[in-house]
C-alpha cells in the first residue's frame, strides 16, 4: 500500500507570562487576556505551523472544554506527494 500524506493537528499546552500593573489579580488576568500578542509560524525549516494561538483563563470548568482541539487529528491531503516530505 502506497504512503498517503495526512494534514495532522497537535493539541499543546503552554504557559506564557509577563508583568502587569493592576490593582487587583482579576485586573491583572484581564490585562494580560487583552495584551495577548499574536504568533505566526514557528518552525519554518521544518513545516511547522502555529495555526491557531488563544489565551484563556482556564481550559476546563467542570466538564466544559474551552480549548479549541482536545486531540490530536489526521486528515488525508492531497496538497504534497509523499516523496515531497522527505
Amino acid at each position: 500500500m502506497p504512503e498517503k500524506v495526512y494534514y495532522v493537528k497537535v493539541p499543546i499546552v503552554g504557559i506564557v507570562s509577563k508583568y502587569f500593573k493592576a490593582n487587583s489579580e482579576k485586573e491583572a488576568i484581564q490585562k494580560a487576556l487583552e495584551d495577548f500578542p499574536v504568533f505566526g509560524t514557528i518552525d519554518t525549516e521544518n513545516y511547522w505551523d502555529l495555526e491557531e494561538l488563544n489565551v484563556q483563563e482556564k481550559l476546563f470548568a467542570g466538564n466544559v472544554d474551552y480549548t479549541n482541539l482536545s486531540e490530536a487529528v489526521a486528515e488525508e491531503s492531497e496538497e504534497f506527494d509523499p516523496e515531497d516530505l522527505e
